[in-house]
């Protein structure tokens, strides 16, 4: 399979510590490392697919996806991932997971941010449209690589027209058996999980950061890294 992920920005830290941990532990047959949308001069991928950077986040997720499913190049499995996420154990294969409810989750952002944010209108959004399609509100956003079928991911396209969040339409669309798993972004308690993941801050500036640096400090790919 090949390893798929969205990445913004010229100095991406957490890219290179990402593709550490995924060439370190996983334990399975990976053919392509793919990057679409901005990455750092000294990463190079097997495959780069260039994305305009000014373009608005969601909206540059949006195309990127558009790019991957269109792209012959890329496995007909594949295996997706953001720029921060980490891999910080020894895994087999690659479950789904979901964490709680869309609906939850949109509550938690609105009341970390004491009201309505693009994101938790975005959420709320995708939850009101899964609702009207007689689909689960199961909440796929979570900070986890994710697997993905590009046959059935078209699919999704061909029968919907418009969805907010990709992970979450796909994943109660065709992942029925999928895990509940606590989302693990900048998680205070960090050792001990199977998948870690940072905000910028977090990367920089917090223990978790520093714990994810030093768990792949001496595994440097020279293939991938300049």
């Amino acid at each position: 399979m090949d390893i798929v992920y969205f990445a913004r920005g010229e100095e991406n830290e957490e890219l290179r510590y990402s593709i550490r941990s995924v060439c370190k532990n996983f334990a399975f047959p990976v053919n392509k490392i793919v990057i679409v949308g901005t990455k750092p001069s000294y990463i190079t991928p097997d495959l780069f697919i260039e994305l305009d950077p000014k373009i608005n986040k969601y909206a540059n997720v949006r195309m990127a996806i558009e790019k991957v499913l269109d792209d012959d190049r890329i496995s007909e499995d594949f295996i997706l991932m953001n720029d921060d996420f980490f891999v910080m154990k020894r895994v087999t294969d690659i479950p789904n997971y979901f964490d709680g409810s869309l609906y939850e989750l949109a509550g938690k952002i609105i009341c970390k941010y004491n009201g309505f944010t693009e994101y938790s209108a975005k959420l709320l959004n995708e939850a009101r449209f899964l609702v009207a399609h007689d689909l689960d509100v199961k909440n796929f956003e979570v900070h986890i690589p994710m697997l993905i079928n590009k046959t059935k991911a078209k699919e999704m396209k061909k029968r919907f027209t418009h969805y907010e969040c990709f992970r979450s339409t796909y994943g109660n669309l065709y992942c029925q058996n999928a895990r509940q798993l606590k989302d693990v972004k900048d998680v205070d308690n960090f050792k001990g999980h199977i998948f870690l993941s940072t905000s910028n801050h977090g990367f920089i500036e917090k223990p978790i950061g520093d714990y994810i640096r030093k768990s792949f400090k001496n595994n440097k790919r020279a293939y991938y890294e300049q």
